[in-house]
């Protein structure tokens, strides 16, 4: 049943200053203007009136009409209704109110306040039951705004919204030091973030008293909360962030108790006609909403609006959500700004699916996001790795914001299925407290940006992975980092230059200061934890058969290419460990290598450093472990020395401790047994270059195979890792340019009985230019054509070969044998040019 609002109500108010009488209406009426925000009309239609409605003043399991045209002051709390249609205009009165209904639907526009007339009562929007009626979708509790609807909440300023602490605030007292004097009240309710590994060290109170900068809570923090700067200047800061819970206008779902999933309800802004929306929010408190494992139903949620809408939501706090937080999706020019989003089941700021760009997102807070244990959809993301601020494009700005605690990425960044783009702005943002790694860019899909991509002063601590793991798929910097107590402060990979990439990738480090241990000792409470005086990023197992990996390190190198330049390092030393499985040893190192000792995949022989400054003492400058059997990965780790900041020698490469890379002479190469590394001068006068041998056959040859340098026999590479759906083998090889008539000779050998590949690719990359080598491999077939560098290239006899320089190609003993030379004409071993020979049957 329906109700409609009557187009007019006359309202006289008979009392004036001078009057000796009044009626008790316009008594009523008087005083209900003495209450009011602002002033509103004389002819006003009041919700309570039965002459503002046809039928009468709205009543349970109805729904309140309000039809284009009409203005409708709500000065009462509504009964419990089915739901309540805004086609026209719905003001809420400057007085305590309550609406409670299954929906609400706003095509006009629903005003709780303006910038001008803040409201300063309590307003409370409550979605009840599930209605078939429902609009949206069928059995949804849901505030919607759609075509041109307009919802204006602007609740009393109590800014800022978030702070952080002044200094430190240790367990079993109750108070906080902020960093300013907040604006906020007694009884407010607020949520102090977590400062060590556990997220859930998180804390929520009511504050009992404020004197200036210092509040008082209701009870004794149970936990230590950090705040402090570590390490040397500029320092990390490790400051708890402290966000204020409470506002005056609340809109909140209603879950039914035992439910699973959660469906308390959601809000949603969506525009089909394209003819825009405006969602002005500022102080607005979003709580107990997101229908649980349900696409498109968050608490707060804009839906494919593209730019055809004026919103922001700015200093609201959203917490307690069963399904995400504030969803931007298909939509551009949303400005979040100051708000405080707590305990979130799945992705908080989320940016959806790529198409997104112009948003900005500043100073937002986010702290304690859970795993789902419900599916989205398709997606199992916010089951496998829920993110605070999920970003699918870098076309935002991404400023202040801070990660305050997830189970997985404090910030992922990630462009699916869309060519990448630069960042638009990422500056002064901070993550800490992630149970994985606080910033998380590995998802850069090809063509890479022709511009690089800059990602700038963002601090990472106490993280139980990584601080940072970025992958490059063009080229990216990481630009004034600060990272501490994190297992690792970054883990860097790139792409090397894989076919139909425009130009190779690099990720550069630049200044920036990475600290292992500080005084930030966490809450030590496992037995190894206690041994150690201090909470452990890892103190279990990483994976069956992998010890606890409680040693901090600064740098670790993936594949490559990558750079450090003029970075600091503090405080990377052991603590007193003994690994249960010494193929798993691991020390604590300025520089290391990427975590798996049985990775596959190669690393780039161009990773280099350059001013580097180590803290001493205390700080191990490097530590190369040695790889597991068949591993090709960190078996293969060279860093270039560039100017000596680490070795003493510019030129020096610093050398894991493998048969392949270490020259067949002891008194070049320097064993350090500190770093468990090489050291290689470039008097020696060796480049490594990397040996990229794929077999391309449709189906795949068993492992393993043999690279044997048949210059030193003893020197072999057995690899037992396929890559994609062929076998890629690829190794960094020695090339002695000092000689270079006596070229490195290399043989690619299959186990006896294994036929050899009738297709394959070969490829010498990532070294200086003129640098040459040898390969043979065996025979599978007469090959119907052979290319180098994409063009035919045709056998020359054995003898011709041998007194040849270039890249060639012939036949000996049953086996091929190419001559691969790198192209260029710069002086660097960055500056060669790949060559490349393909084998067709």
């Amino acid at each position: 049943m329906r109700i409609l609002v009557s187009t007019c109500l006359a309202l006289v108010i008979a009392a004036t200053a001078s009057s000796q009488t009044t009626t008790p209406g316009s008594l009523y009426l008087a005083r209900l203007v003495e209450q009011v925000c602002y002033a509103f009309p004389l002819n006003a239609n009041l919700w309570s009136d039965p002459a503002s409605w046809t039928g009468g003043v709205p009543g349970a399991g109805q729904v309140a009409h309000i039809p284009p045209g009409t203005t409708i002051y709500l000065d009462q709390d509504t009964a419990s209704l089915e739901g309540i249609e805004v086609q026209g205009t719905l003001i809420f009165l400057c007085k305590d109110l309550d609406v409670t209904a299954d929906w609400i639907r706003v095509t006009g526009r629903l005003e709780v306040g303006t910038p001008g007339h803040r409201f300063q009562r309590k307003a409370v929007i409550t979605l009840t039951e599930l209605h078939a009626d429902a609009p949206n979708a069928p059995g949804n509790k849901v505030l919607t705004v759609e075509g041109q609807g307009q919802l204006v909440m602007h609740g009393d300023n109590h800014g800022p919204s978030w702070l952080r602490l002044a200094q430190t605030a240790p367990a079993n007292q109750d108070q906080l030091v902020l960093e300013a004097a907040p604006n906020w009240n007694v009884n407010d309710h607020i949520v102090v973030a977590s400062t060590d590994y556990d997220m859930l060290q998180a804390e929520e109170f009511t504050i009992s008293a404020i004197n200036g900068t210092t509040i008082t809570v209701d009870q004794d923090l149970s936990v230590p909360h950090w705040g402090a700067t570590e390490g040397p200047a500029p320092g990390v800061r490790e400051y708890a962030e402290v966000g204020l819970l409470t506002r005056n206008i609340v809109v909140q779902g209603s879950p039914t108790v035992g439910q699973s999933p959660h469906l308390p309800g959601h809000v949603i802004f969506r525009d089909a006609t394209g003819a825009g929306l405006t969602i002005n929010l500022t102080w607005v408190e979003f709580r107990d909403l997101g229908n649980e494992g349900m696409l498109g139903q968050y608490p707060v949620h804009f839906h494919q609006l593209g730019t055809a809408v004026t919103g922001y939501v700015r200093n609201c706090s959203l917490h307690h959500s069963s399904n995400r937080g504030f969803v931007i999706h298909g939509t551009q020019g949303i400005e979040l700004e100051d708000n405080v989003a707590y305990d979130t089941i799945g992705h908080t700021y989320y940016l959806e699916d790529g198409s997104e760009v112009d948003n900005d997102l500043i100073h937002n807070l986010g702290l304690v996001t859970r795993a789902a244990t419900f599916q989205v959809g398709s997606e199992d993301t916010d089951i496998v790795k829920p993110s605070t601020f999920w970003i699918s494009n870098n076309d935002n700005v991404i400023d202040s914001n801070a990660a305050a605690g997830s189970d997985e990425f404090g910030f992922w960044m990630g462009e699916p299925n869309l060519s990448p783009t630069p960042t638009k702005f990422f500056k002064h943002n901070v993550a800490h407290s992630n149970f994985d790694t606080g910033f998380y860019q590995n998802t850069r899909p090809m063509p890479t940006p022709s511009n690089p991509t800059i990602w700038e002063d963002l601090t990472t601590y106490k993280n139980r992975r990584q601080g940072i793991w970025f992958r490059s798929y063009g080229v990216s910097e990481l630009v004034d980092i600060k990272a501490a107590d994190n297992r690792s402060g970054f883990y860097v990979a790139s792409t090397g230059t894989p076919a139909g990439l425009p130009m190779p990738t690099l990720t550069t480090t630049r200044n920036s200061l990475v600290v292992g241990v500080t005084d930030n000792l966490g809450v030590p409470s496992t037995q190894l934890e206690l041994h150690h005086g201090r909470s452990l990023p890892q103190d279990t197992p990483w994976a069956p058969g992998i010890p606890p990996l409680q040693a901090l390190v600064g740098y670790e190198v993936y594949d490559g290419p990558v750079l450090v330049l003029d970075t600091h390092f503090v405080n990377f030393e052991d603590f007193d460990y003994t690994s249960t499985n010494p193929l798993w040893q691991r020390k604590a190192g300025a520089l290391h290598q990427v975590l798996a000792q049985d990775s596959p995949w190669a690393m780039d022989p161009t990773n280099a450093v350059s001013g580097l400054t180590f803290e001493q003492p205390g700080t191990r400058s490097v530590y190369l472990r040695d790889a597991l059997p068949g591993a090709t990965g960190i078996a293969m780790t060279t860093i270039l020395d560039l100017d000596g900041s680490v070795t003493g020698t510019a030129g020096s490469y610093v050398l894991a401790n493998t048969d392949l890379l270490v020259p067949p002479f002891s008194t070049a190469a320097n064993f350090d047994s500190d770093w468990n590394a090489y050291v290689l001068p470039p008097s020696a006068g060796y480049v490594y270059g990397q040996l990229d041998f794929r077999n391309t056959d449709a189906l795949n040859q068993p492992e393993p195979v043999t690279i044997v340098n048949l210059n030193e026999q003893a020197k072999s590479f057995d690899s037992t890792a396929p890559v994609v759906s062929t076998q890629h083998h690829t190794v960094s090889v020695p090339i002695n340019s000092a000689s270079p008539a006596a070229d490195d000779i290399y043989a690619i050998q299959y186990p006896v009985g294994t036929t050899a590949p009738t297709s394959f690719r070969l490829t010498l990359r990532d070294t200086a230019p003129n640098e040459s080598i040898l390969v043979v491999i065996p025979i599978g077939s007469i090959p119907s054509n052979v290319t180098h560098n994409g063009s035919t290239i045709g056998f020359i006899p054995l003898n011709a070969f041998l007194n040849s320089s270039g890249n060639a190609w012939t036949v000996s003993q049953g086996q091929f044998v190419f001559r691969l030379v790198t192209g260029g004409s710069g002086s660097t071993v960055f500056d060669g040019l790949p060559t490349e020979f393909e084998v067709f049957p």
